[in-house]
């Protein structure tokens, strides 16, 4: 008897995932039968009997194939979610002169992704598109792909029967299987007026990264948590504050007689800052009376949802009477700041800071395990001899978001709350940054 001694998968079948209750698919499946004598033969999976296979379960399952008590395995996915990313293509010439010839090339490629609260859009131009479709693929799968795959150009083919994509590369390519396309939320298109200025996208961008490290990371009060945008007639104020800490980032521009303001939320604010930090064009913000906006900053379009709590009047914290002013170098009064803090107490970060004609002394100590640090700076100082704690970790971060080579600190008194200014504001700019302080003992 010629008796089968190895059965090996040659070819897999052309749906590998599947949506939970999905039956089986093993068409175009092949196997290598391989016998005593040498022989082979080829088989369909489908000829086969396949053991493992459970609709109901969800994620990667092994299954069995069985032929003459010889077993060979594959591997599929069963998934639960519908995708979270869209990609479609359409041709940038939708107008034609009578008589001419329909044509797909130099198409756009629409990548969308959303949340259900952010939607982000990108379009990018094709070298060539053969047909007008539109698929969902799951967005983390397709990342890990594309991380791992070099720079260079890559040809995606849809299968439309199979929704199947294949990404073909230079040295390989990937299968993903993909859900229709018009399933997926897409933008929302708005015709209704709406309010609309246009910032420069390198001030949003240094205003929203300055901003986002005062906001409070305290999901019980979620207004605090995002970006106060307050639009006048003749600037765009971003401000954050947490309690603690407040930056107000005043952006001098022409809003067109804009009287408006509302909240960004975090997430938002921090996927269009890194949306728009290389960039040097316009940013388009718009929103409108159901609470939402859509910001343009090509080729990206994002809309999102506004924070509808009302965002505490940050005029009224912000002294006007501090009348004790240091001018330091910022460098090396960051050094001092992270040195002494190495010896301050950690569950305070307490720096005590004492001004004095010339100079400014910063000490810090940790009774608990007998530390302690003092460093001198030479400052320029205007006022009373003054001594006043400041949180160390919260005062970094507010220098480290100062562009100047030196930093101006107005003061008043140890229990009131201290500015913290550039030297020089950047061209179109204000930048406002204020530390309350902590008391410190006699």
């Amino acid at each position: 008897r010629n008796n089968l001694v190895k059965l090996a998968i040659t070819k897999l079948p052309s749906k590998t995932v599947y949506i939970k209750g999905q039956d089986l698919d093993l068409a175009d499946g092949e196997v290598l039968a391989t016998y005593e004598n040498k022989e082979t033969k080829t088989y369909s999976l489908s000829d086969l009997e396949i053991i493992g296979y459970n609709k109901d379960k969800i994620g990667e399952q092994s299954l069995v194939v069985k032929c003459e008590n010889v077993e060979t395995k594959f591997k599929v996915v069963v998934k639960n979610d519908i995708s979270n990313i869209s990609i479609k293509t359409s041709p940038s010439k939708l107008e034609y002169i009578k008589g001419e010839d329909l044509s797909f090339n130099d198409g756009i490629l629409e990548v969308t992704a959303t949340d259900n609260d952010t939607t982000l859009q990108c379009r990018i131009p094709l070298v060539e598109s053969d047909s007008n479709t539109s698929f969902a693929v799951p967005a983390r799968q397709l990342l890990d792909i594309l991380k791992e795959i070099p720079e260079q150009p890559l040809t995606i083919e849809f299968n439309p029967t199979t929704l199947q994509i294949d990404i073909i590369y230079q040295s390989g390519h990937f299968c993903l299987q993909t859900e229709q396309g018009d399933v997926f939320p897409m933008l929302k298109e708005y015709t209704e007026e709406g309010h609309e200025i246009t910032i420069r996208a390198n001030h949003l961008s240094r205003s929203f990264g300055s901003a986002i490290i005062a906001a409070s990371v305290d999901e019980s009060r979620k207004v605090m948590s995002g970006l106060f945008i307050d639009i006048t007639p003749q600037d765009v104020s971003v401000v954050a504050s947490d309690g603690h800490k407040l930056v107000c980032f005043k952006i001098i521009c022409d809003t067109k007689n804009t009287i408006t303001n509302f909240v960004l939320p975090r997430k938002p604010a921090t996927l269009l800052r890194s949306i728009i930090d290389k960039q040097q064009g316009d940013v388009i913000l718009r929103t409108f009376a159901d609470g939402s906006a859509v910001i343009e900053a090509e080729p990206y379009t994002m809309t999102c949802r506004l924070l509808q709590e009302k965002y505490p009047n940050y005029r009224n914290v912000i002294p006007q009477s501090n009348n004790n002013i240091a001018t330091i170098d910022k460098a090396s009064l960051l050094g001092s700041v992270r040195r002494v803090l190495v010896a301050s107490d950690k569950a305070t970060s307490l720096i005590k800071f004492t001004f004095e004609p010339g100079k400014v002394t910063l000490m810090t100590e940790n009774v608990n395990y007998a530390q302690s640090a003092e460093e001198k700076l030479v400052c320029q100082y205007e006022g009373i001899p003054l001594r006043i704690g400041f949180r160390g970790d919260y005062l970094l971060d507010l220098l480290n978001n100062i562009q100047s080579s030196d930093v101006i600190l107005k003061l008043s008194d140890p229990s009131k709350a201290g500015l913290i200014l550039p030297s020089e504001q950047e061209e179109g700019t204000d930048v406002i940054m204020l530390l309350m302080p902590l008391l410190i003992a006699n």
